[in-house]
């Protein structure tokens, strides 16, 4: 049989799809890829609670949480006590503030040492402390433009060679 010729809304029809074969190739690759987001999908699909087993074990394992496609979307919550003021000596107020656990900068600029609490665990953040937790693409994010801001030193420490690095038990 004779392959009849396309009319124009056919063309234009055809030429969308072939536009958008590769972007879709490209898509059903990276999810095939995405081992983390495939084993997420089932449970999310039939509205059971579904998770990964990474997180459910005791200790979170940050090198594999980093390279999930959900660490964008991580929090740690971070609690310090505030002193109210002078006239109610010995009294706090606890406040709490959520910042990205991942590819962002966390700082601790109150008065004390702070409890960060993520996935149910609590971490001890010393005062004046400041970390970022990332691969190495975000680093670069860590060196200003001026040489007079920003930082001097930037270590790269794997927590478990970093035996100042603490766990607060629950």
């Amino acid at each position: 049989t004779k392959a009849r010729e396309l009319n124009a809304v056919e063309r234009i029809a055809e030429a969308r799809h072939q536009e958008a074969r590769p972007l879709l190739i490209s898509a059903h690759n990276s999810l095939l890829d995405a081992k983390y987001l495939l084993e997420y999908l089932p449970g999310m699909i039939k509205g059971d609670e579904c998770r990964p087993e990474l997180e459910t074990s005791s200790e979170n394992n940050f090198v594999e949480l980093g390279g999930s496609w959900r660490a964008p979307f991580y929090e740690m919550t971070i609690c310090f006590q505030k002193p109210l003021g002078q006239d109610e000596a010995g009294t706090c107020d606890v406040q709490k503030r959520s910042s990205p656990l991942f590819n962002r900068v966390v700082r601790v600029e109150e008065n004390g040492e702070a409890e960060g609490e993520f996935q149910g665990r609590l971490y001890v953040l010393p005062k004046g402390s400041c970390f970022m937790t990332t691969d190495f693409t975000h680093v670069r994010d860590l060196i200003p433009d001026n040489p007079n801001t920003g930082y001097n030193l930037i270590v790269i420490d794997p927590p478990w060679e970093n035996g100042c690095v603490r766990q607060k038990e629950a």
